[in-house]
């Protein structure tokens, strides 16, 4: 509970114009796997959304570098608010991304 991994193949169509892993598609996993990480603490009927996301680009990711792998970790886990941070690493386990976010708390609130 409270740690998530998602893994995404190399596929040509999530290139960009210089033939890298668009920066959206890390993002979008990295939002992903740290909303479902939270999800993992909250009681059944609860959920999440992104209050606001900051991600730090370190390399890029290419066709060689496939699968990567983005993990999502919660920090802290508020009455309303949980704070998660995330990381995107390629398949030789550099790191790539590096992401930090709130994330609002809906439904059930946890115990405090």
């Amino acid at each position: 509970p409270g740690e998530v991994a998602m893994q995404l193949d190399h596929d040509p169509s999530l290139e960009n114009a210089i033939g890298m892993l668009h920066g959206g598609v890390a993002v979008s996993m990295l939002d992903t796997a740290m909303g479902a990480a939270a999800n993992t603490l909250l009681p059944a009927g609860s959920g999440v959304v992104t209050l606001d996301l900051s991600i730090t680009y370190l390399r890029p990711a290419t066709p060689g570098t496939s699968p990567i792998t983005a993990t999502g970790k919660v920090l802290n886990l508020g009455r309303t608010v949980a704070y998660v941070s995330g990381e995107v690493k390629d398949a030789k386990g550099r790191l790539v991304a590096h992401a930090v976010g709130n994330f609002s708390i809906l439904g059930d609130r946890p115990a405090t």
